[in-house]
C-alpha cells in the first residue's frame, strides 16, 4: 500500500470511528450523546460553558441540544445557588436509567469485542490507538502555532 491509500485509510477509519453507532440506539445525536456522557460523569452538575468546551461546539449549539435533551426528559438545568447569574446541567432519573441501559448495551459489546480480538491483541490496539491520536493532536498544534 503507498502512501496516498494509507492516507485514504487513515481518512476511512477515522470518519468511521466517529460513526459507530451505540448513541441512535437512544435517538440521541452525537452532541446529544458527548453531553449525556459528561453529565453522566458528573453528578454535581456541569455549566453549559464547560460542556461547551469539552465537545468542542459552540454555546448556541449546547443550548439547543440542551433544549432538546430537556424534551426527551432527560436533562434538566438549574440555577446554581453559589451564583444565580450561572445555570448547572444535571441528569434527569429518565436520563440516568437511559445512560445505563446504553452503558449495559455497550459494555456487553465491548466484552464481547475483548473476546474476538483477545485481551492482549485488544490492549496493543488501545495503546497503538492512544499513541497515534497524542501524535495526531501534536502534529495539529504544530501547524496551530
Amino acid at each position: 500500500m503507498d502512501e496516498e491509500q494509507l492516507c485514504d485509510e487513515i481518512d476511512d477509519l477515522m470518519f468511521r470511528l466517529r460513526h459507530v453507532p451505540p448513541r441512535h440506539e437512544e435517538h440521541l445525536t452525537a452532541g446529544e450523546h458527548a453531553i449525556v456522557y459528561f453529565l453522566d460523569r458528573s453528578p454535581e452538575g456541569i455549566y453549559s460553558g464547560e460542556l461547551a468546551v469539552l465537545i468542542h461546539v459552540g454555546t448556541g449549539r449546547i443550548g439547543n441540544a440542551l433544549k432538546n435533551l430537556e424534551k426527551k426528559g432527560l436533562v434538566v438545568r438549574k440555577t446554581d445557588p453559589n451564583d444565580r447569574r450561572k445555570v448547572r446541567v444535571f441528569l434527569t432519573e429518565e436520563g440516568k436509567n437511559r445512560v445505563n441501559a446504553l452503558h449495559q448495551r455497550l459494555r456487553a459489546r465491548q466484552k464481547r469485542l475483548i473476546e474476538a480480538f483477545g485481551e492482549e491483541r485488544m490492549s496493543q490496539y488501545i495503546q497503538e490507538s492512544n499513541a497515534l491520536l497524542d501524535t495526531w493532536k501534536e502534529l495539529v498544534a504544530e501547524e496551530e502555532n
